[in-house]
């Protein structure tokens, strides 16, 4: 069960489970062994009740033990609001106090809960409390209980035959001011009736005014404490009221402080034909305090131009305040125009003299500044500087005005703006809008002109999209500051001259990776280019492209229809990262970046060739070997001094060290032999002249080569010989 808040107006929903008025007596567990049975009991005054009105519930529990520290009272159906009047209803005994109220939408359940002074074990606690009736007729169940205690069901009839309202101003209300209010008694059935007596109950800060009765009676009301520290007003009949009609008391009261929050005024109806009928009124007494200003549409006009004023208020009290009458003294020479308010009201004002008056009421909000009233316009006169008087009134609100506000310069001609300072990035349209200086001027002609304001690159352009249109654009295509000058021709051939900075920033460009696509695996050594888009919205700018590779290899150079590659063999096996960076001549860079797959041994060639030179005769050699993957062919070829050649086929050995491969296999030289040839691979991005190394398809190819023979022991002839080929 969610708490109303007690006890405010603001009510929380909740869960709860009772449809029936059900009183709890909370505490800590069961009753203990042998103690005797707690009976809790709930005693309505009356088996029948008329609809908003308050009869008593009787609440009793004996034998109360000690650790009970609570009571609970469940009442269904109720409606949030019906719920909530129960926060201030009188409890008769003062050792009890109503602690929270909470209510359930679903189950329409209004709970309050009360605590109270404690109570020797095995005692009683009894307290009376006015309940309030649901506003519908229906039948309103009771029960009380306990933790492990319920008494038996009781019930209130509840019937409409008999209402009563209490009604009075809906407005907020000032310290120290007299309100009306009327009470007015409905008799809802077919047999007239007497009323016993009609009971007002004022909360603190409420008096009432003698003499102020009428209606019913014209005697002043009995007065008596009330909840502590109101007021209970009593007029005593005998009142009669006929059959399915009414009857009216009404009398006035005075606000005597602020009272910050609602405060509910009750009526209570009883007579001897019928149970207790209750009305409700809330009032709402706070300071009133408003001030009215002004602001100016235009700052700068011509004779005869069109320009207006919006009223504004402030209103810095928690509740909504009244205005009754807002006025402004127009300038001299000016005049209203008829039909152009508009805002809270769209009338034209009554006009005395120089004062415009507008009729309300206007309510302006609580807790508001610059709320918009009205804004009304007017034809400027002659040459001079203008300003506006703003006043109001209302009877219960302190209405502050405001004079000399909202200056108007009226000029016989004025010149022209050229808008800005812009500011732009280069390459894009830049929008630029000319006008008057003062509103009602008029300009036939109009002309842009751009300039450098400082210095450029060369080559740096800026264009006007219309030079002869007051509203247009501008695009320059490289960054700097520049001035623009607009000169506006009037009929009669006058000239007016401004001018605005433009500001135009340099735009970083914009890079884009082409090929290949990041996570592409390349082989170890072999040549990769990465391509990029490296665009600038500067079409003045000078671009170039950077590359940074993993192994520490850089290259850079221009950028070509948008484009840049580099071209490189990695030299390090592994993820490869390669950043490549957009710059253009003013600084500003942007990058793209990649990552390589590099793979190591996939596949490998090398070939040689040469002759050496042995006890005076020549023996020459050729030698090739590939590995690809684990699969290793290679052949020595050797071709002695007679011309005759010996030749194994057979790759027994192969190893890679560097640019170093060594292998080996036996043949019909009759000896093991192992073969290294050393060279130093070299990446080149031209053709090199015949002769020297040079790397072409990942083939490391020697043109010339030295074969040294070293020959070993003869009694060994299985011994290898090792043949090297030098560059």
């Amino acid at each position: 069960m969610t708490p109303l808040s007690y006890p405010r107006h603001l009510v929380r929903r909740c869960v709860a489970t009772l449809a029936v008025v059900t009183i709890s007596l909370l505490g800590l567990g069961a009753a203990p062994a042998g103690a005797a049975a707690v009976v809790a009991t709930v005693t309505p005054d009356r088996a029948s009740a008329v609809i908003n009105s308050v009869d008593g519930i009787t609440v009793s529990f004996t034998n109360v033990e000690a650790r009970m520290t609570q009571v609970v009272v469940t009442l269904s159906p109720m409606t949030a609001d019906e719920c909530l009047r129960l926060a201030w209803a009188p409890i008769s005994n003062p050792g009890v106090r109503l602690a929270d109220i909470g209510h359930d939408d679903a189950t329409r359940t209004c709970e309050a809960a009360f605590d109270f002074d404690p109570i020797a074990p095995g005692g009683t606690l009894r307290f009376h409390w006015d309940t309030v009736m649901p506003g519908t007729a229906g039948q309103l169940s009771i029960r009380a209980s306990s933790y492990t205690y319920r008494s038996p069901v009781a019930t209130i009839t509840v019937t409409d035959a008999l209402r009563a309202r209490l009604s009075g101003p809906d407005y907020v209300l000032k310290p120290g001011e007299a309100f009306p209010l009327t009470a007015t008694i409905i008799d809802a059935t077919d047999a007239a009736g007497t009323l016993d007596r009609i009971r007002v109950n004022l909360p603190a800060g409420f008096d009432y005014i003698a003499g102020s009765t009428s209606g019913i009676t014209s005697n002043d009301p009995a007065a008596a404490p009330w909840n502590s520290t109101g007021t209970a007003l009593t007029w005593d009949g005998p009142f009669p009221i006929a059959a399915n009609s009414s009857v009216t008391l009404s009398f006035s009261v005075r606000a005597t402080t602020t009272i910050p929050s609602v405060s509910p005024l009750q009526v209570i109806a009883t007579g001897a034909d019928w149970p207790q009928a209750r009305g409700d009124y809330s009032a709402f007494v706070d300071e009133q305090a408003v001030t009215l200003r002004a602001t100016s549409d235009h700052a700068l006009v011509v004779p005869g131009a069109q320009t207006g004023w919006t009223v504004l208020a402030d209103n810095n009290r928690r509740y909504g305040s009244p205005v009754a009458t807002v006025s402004v003294t127009l300038p001299a020479d000016f005049t209203y125009r008829p039909g152009s308010t508009t805002g809270k009201t769209t009338a034209d004002p009554s006009i005395n003299g120089r004062v415009a008056t507008w009729s309300g009421p206007f309510t302006i909000p609580g807790e508001t500044t610059a709320e918009p009233v009205l804004h009304f316009e007017t034809t400027a006169g002659s040459p001079g500087a203008y300003s506006v008087d703003v006043t109001g009134t209302d009877p219960r609100t302190d209405v502050t005005g405001t004079a000399n506000i909202a200056p108007v310069t009226v000029v016989a001609s004025g010149g022209v703006s050229a808008g800005g300072p812009y500011g732009v990035y280069e390459g894009v349209a830049m929008p630029i809008d000319g006008s008057p200086l003062a509103v009602g001027d008029q300009f036939a002609r109009w002309a842009w002109r751009v300039t450098p304001n400082g210095p450029v690159d060369a080559g740096t352009q800026c264009t006007i999209a219309d030079p002869n249109a007051r509203a247009t654009s501008v695009t320059c295509t490289d960054d700097g500051n520049f001035l623009l000058t607009l000169t506006a021709t009037r009929p009669n051939g006058q000239t007016a001259t401004a001018t605005a900075q433009l500001y135009v920033e340099n735009a970083k460009a914009a890079v884009t990776l082409k090929s290949p696509a990041s996570g592409t695996t390349v082989p170890l050594g072999s040549p990769v280019t990465v391509t990029v888009g490296i665009t600038d919205l500067g079409s003045n700018d000078d671009l170039i492209g950077e590359a940074k590779w993993c192994d520490g290899f850089r290259q850079s150079g221009p950028v070509v229809d948008g484009t840049y590659a580099t071209t490189h063999a990695v030299k390090v096996a592994g993820p490869c990262s390669v950043i490549v960076v957009g710059k253009d001549g003013d600084g500003g860079k942007r990058s793209t970046s990649l990552t390589l797959n590099v793979q190591a041994g996939s596949s490998v060639s090398m070939a040689g060739s040469g002759a050496v030179a042995y006890s005076g005769k020549t023996t020459s050699f050729t030698v090739s070997a590939t590995k690809s993957g684990t699969t290793l062919s290679g052949s020595l070829s050797v071709r002695t001094p007679g011309g005759v050649t010996v030749a194994s086929s057979t790759v027994g050995s192969f190893s890679r060290s560097g640019s170093t491969i060594t292998w080996g296999g036996p043949g019909d030289l009759g000896w093991r032999q192992r073969l290294s040839l050393h060279g130093h691979r070299h990446r080149q991005r031209r053709r090199r002249p015949a002769g020297q190394d040079h790397d072409q398809g990942g083939q490391l190819r020697r043109n010339a080569g030295v074969l040294h023979h070293r020959p070993v022991d003869q009694r060994r002839p299985e011994a290898h010989r090792q043949l090297t080929s030098h560059a």
